[in-house]
């Protein structure tokens, strides 16, 4: 059983890992926190984990060693983390670009896209650093040609919640919600 912060008790038993997809700023880490919490589970970000391995920040992989090693070096972390765990993971938003990331990510566990609409995104990475792909004066260009890139991407997830006006616990408790929809109806 899972009380939420509003006094409502959510009962599920999930015994399958939770992956979270989306674009950067749509809280991927900050709720995989609180699911983990909530659901008793560890949690990993494959963006820290990656960091952690290279004992370097994200952005400086990039502009070190480019774009190219840092996708196969996500593969190769993803692969890793994914190995038969029960966990919650946050992904970094480019991670839908290699489909075979996909596939094992589907294959693995429940994969959840947090979607939000651009200028949800502009405002929460205005608030922000370290946004590599995006950083600079032409931030707004950057953005929404990086948004339009990898628009349709996130929707191969099993589920889909949008964060657009609702704060991290809200949607946890949302994605709680839906998993505990198809557990009920067997599907997981």
């Amino acid at each position: 059983m899972i009380a939420s912060d509003n006094d409502s008790v959510i009962s599920i038993r999930f015994d399958k890992t939770i992956i979270l997809i989306g674009f950067m700023g749509t809280g991927k880490t900050t709720v995989g926190r609180i699911l983990a919490d909530r659901l008793k589970m560890p949690f990993f970000d494959t963006d820290k984990l990656i960091e952690d391995l290279e004992d370097t920040p994200i952005s400086d992989i990039f502009k070190t060693k480019g774009e190219s090693y840092f996708r196969n070096l996500e593969a190769q972390v993803l692969a890793e983390v994914l190995d038969g765990k029960k966990l919650v993971l946050a992904t970094g938003g480019g991670v839908v670009l290699n489909k075979d990331n996909m596939s094992l990510m589907k294959s693995s566990g429940v994969v959840i896209a947090l979607t939000a609409g651009l200028d949800t995104v502009k405002a929460r990475l205005q608030r922000s650093s370290g946004r590599y792909l995006v950083d600079g004066a032409d931030f707004d260009e950057k953005l929404e040609r990086l948004y339009e890139s990898r628009a349709g991407l996130y929707e191969d997830a099993h589920i889909i919640v949008s964060v657009d006006d609702k704060v991290p616990y809200d949607i946890a408790d949302e994605i709680i919600y839906k998993i505990s929809l198809f557990n009920q109806n067997n599907i997981w």
